[in-house]
């Protein structure tokens, strides 16, 4: 949209945001939902160089939702004079006044990119609400959920699936988890997360608090295979590979018998239940059910069921 005026016309249209980090609890800016209704005016500010100046605004404009009370939505809008200077800067529907007011001061010392005619545009950002004071911290939560990322990882190599699991966690001023669940449908590779989640310990603050944290697994690649099920070969096969530590659960004083388990293996090879039908001693049933869990059997097409005895 052209109009006059000692500086030229205008143009107006949003941007997004991006944090690259997955947003928890605290005033960090997540993403908008834009659309872009009208076409860029050749001769005046584009989208790249706006873009460009938030990128080099973004570590301030993260330590002003630092500061934020109390967050929230709002707009930024600019104008941009010809030479690349901002003419003015305001913020619009800003529910923490002082925060609008920091974002537009920042944009006022901007400097763009040249242009005929200058221009307008408004820039929308989302800031999660501050945690209280005296509660958990992005630097406490990263740093705990950093303890249990291996073990997390193996919950996606494990189960082989794929997509965003989301866990909203209750942790006590002491640290240790209070409660851990997974937010939406339940699914296994969640049922695992939360299990692991539930065992780690946060470092202790003055109150506690509760977050969501989202995990975000790659999706699995199945290999192909001809074989329609598991033959007693494949099967043979899986178990070798766990024969030692199968052997480890045998400890001194454990009592001697046969462990009987039923098995479920999926077309990709992995263990998805398993369940123990007979045990001399609980211990050594669990150890066998836990060994078996991790067992990767050869891809088929349909993946199988067995039952298995293992004598000690």
């Amino acid at each position: 949209m052209r109009g006059g005026g000692g500086e030229g016309g205008s143009f107006s249209f949003p941007y997004q945001f991006v944090v690259a980090e997955p947003p928890v609890a605290g005033p960090l800016p997540s993403p908008d939902a834009p659309s872009y209704s009208k076409p860029e005016d050749p001769d005046s500010i584009d989208r790249e160089n706006v873009s460009y100046v938030v990128t080099t605004l973004r570590p301030k404009i993260r330590r002003c939702g630092d500061r934020a009370k109390i967050g929230g939505r709002l707009k930024v809008r600019v104008t941009v004079k010809r030479d690349g200077r901002v003419a003015s800067a305001t913020h619009e529907n800003a529910a923490d006044l002082k925060l609008g007011q920091c974002i537009a001061a920042l944009f006022k010392t901007a400097r763009f990119k040249k242009s005929k005619n200058g221009g307008v545009f408004t820039y929308p950002f989302n800031f999660d609400p501050p945690l209280p004071s005296g509660e958990l911290d992005r630097a406490t939560i990263s740093a705990g959920v950093a303890k249990a990322k291996t073990a997390i990882m193996a919950c996606g190599d494990r189960i082989k699936a794929g997509g965003t699991v989301k866990v909203k966690v209750v942790v006590a001023a002491a640290g240790h988890v209070m409660s851990a669940a997974q937010d939406g449908e339940l699914t296994e590779l969640g049922t695992c997360v939360v299990d692991v989640m539930k065992t780690v310990t946060f470092g202790s603050t003055a109150s506690g608090g509760t977050f969501s944290y989202p995990f975000v697994f790659a999706a699995p690649v199945i290999p192909t295979t001809t074989d329609v099920a598991l033959d007693r070969g494949a099967i043979a096969e899986g178990i070798g590979r766990v024969k030692v530590q199968l052997s480890a659960c045998a400890k001194s004083g454990t009592p001697r018998g046969t462990v009987k388990v039923k098995v479920t293996v999926s077309p990709a090879g992995t263990v998805t239940s398993i369940t123990v039908d007979a045990t001399p001693d609980p211990a050594l049933g669990a150890c066998v059910a836990t060994v078996v869990q991790r067992a990767m059997f050869k891809p088929t097409q349909q993946g199988g069921n067995f039952s298995y005895p293992f004598v000690f």
